[in-house]
């Protein structure tokens, strides 16, 4: 339980402290295009995808049928994958994670800021707790609705016998995929994944817009 908690608290803090750092966290961002904002977030979310990649693997690994037999926990499970497989075998699944962290994370925050930015029109002043989880639980679950195809195939990956891969990239584990389980296999656990994505994403992004609102009422005030 503690893993997966300390790993979402970390890949949470690290991307939105990037994306405010590139974006300017000393402006609204009432203040900026949703180009701006697009390209802050895929920024972003490129770095984090890069430091949770081993993270990731760390996780399905724990997550397959023997993890539990193989490993004792996350640092035996990353300790024995370095060993076996050096640095590469621990990001193994590098490209595939930034691939989805880039895109889904741009989507996200514009989806996010577009539906504040609609939702407070007509409006000085800033929106209601309910609006404002009402567009962070859209954004998450758009997102994730774009983005679980390269998901599943991460995973797919990630989980893959690297002594014997049965997949040589990311178009192979899709093209292959789909010809042995249909093109829906692409969208597996989409329904569950939205039902997760629309709460904790409706209370990251409040949390993380009323955090942000602090620090610049106290900059204004300095």
């Amino acid at each position: 339980m503690a893993f997966p908690l300390y790993s979402e608290g970390f890949r949470s803090s690290l991307f939105f402290g990037l994306y405010g750092k590139l974006l300017g966290t000393e402006r609204s961002t009432r203040d900026h295009s949703c180009l701006s904002i697009a390209v802050a977030a895929g920024v972003a979310g490129g770095i984090q995808g890069v430091a949770a990649t081993p993270i990731e693997l760390v996780k399905v690994n724990l997550q397959s049928p023997n993890g539990s037999s193989l490993y004792r926990g996350p640092v035996d499970c990353l300790q024995k994958l370095y060993a076996a497989h050096g640095t590469r075998g621990i990001f193994r699944g590098l490209n595939v994670t930034v691939l989805r962290e880039v895109p889904s994370l741009s989507i996200y925050m514009v989806t996010y800021e577009c539906l504040c930015h609609y939702m407070r029109i007509g409006t000085r002043d800033n929106l209601s707790l309910p609006a404002e989880l009402l567009a962070g639980g859209l954004a998450g679950v758009l997102s994730w609705s774009i983005n679980i195809p390269v998901d599943v195939v991460k995973t797919r990956l990630q989980s893959d016998n690297p002594s014997s891969p049965k997949y040589s990239g990311i178009l192979d584990c899709a093209r292959k995929s789909c010809r042995e389980e249909g093109f829906r296999v692409l969208f597996r656990g989409l329904t569950a994944t939205c039902v997760r994505a629309f709460p904790t994403n409706a209370v990251t992004l409040v949390v993380y817009s009323k955090c942000l609102r602090l620090l610049q009422d106290q900059g204004r005030d300095d």
